[in-house]
């Protein structure tokens, strides 16, 4: 239930509509999600700490956030029943990497937020032998390897052992 002052309508005709649109204009991708998840149904599980957000609004998300000239051109994301995450990001380098996990944290604190993403297996379906020493050594260690992989400026990617930060 909801308390609404009397006076209501006086105080929505003082806002100034503007600042409001400037205000909110980066939250357009948050907004979409909204839009395509939100229901009675979601909100009582939101309640209860369970949000369900379709695939294909997520790689949108992404797609939207990854510049043109960084070494990752593209990364999808395909959610399973058994609480399985896959992740394919296509690379300027070696091309197509495929990772399997799960996600073990979401955290958002004040501004601050991150998830960690424990990897379970890795894949580089067009390099043979690489590919098998890739799904062998740590996602850490093939880091080092090949390189630090950064996806945006405003998206930081730290790996310890197989976790993704």
């Amino acid at each position: 239930m909801i308390d609404i002052p009397a006076n209501w309508m006086e105080k929505i005709q003082n806002v100034d509509w503007s600042k409001v649109r400037e205000s909110v204009k980066d939250y357009g991708p948050a907004i979409k999600v909204l839009q395509q998840t939100w229901s009675k149904e979601s909100l009582l599980e939101i309640s209860q700490g369970k949000l369900f957000v379709p695939d294909s609004v997520i790689n949108e998300a992404i797609a939207k956030k990854i510049p043109e000239d960084g070494s990752v051109t593209g990364v999808t994301i395909k959610s399973h029943a058994n609480g399985r995450l896959d992740i394919r990001a296509e690379t300027k380098k070696v091309g197509p990497v495929e990772l399997s996990g799960e996600i073990q944290e979401f955290v958002h604190e004040g501004d601050k937020s991150y998830m960690k993403y424990r990897v379970r297996s890795r894949n580089i379906p067009e390099h043979g032998l690489m590919s098998w020493i890739f799904s062998r050594v740590s996602l850490a260690m093939a880091e080092r390897m090949v390189g630090h992989v950064e996806l945006s400026d405003d998206l930081p990617i730290s790996i310890r052992h197989n976790t993704v930060t």
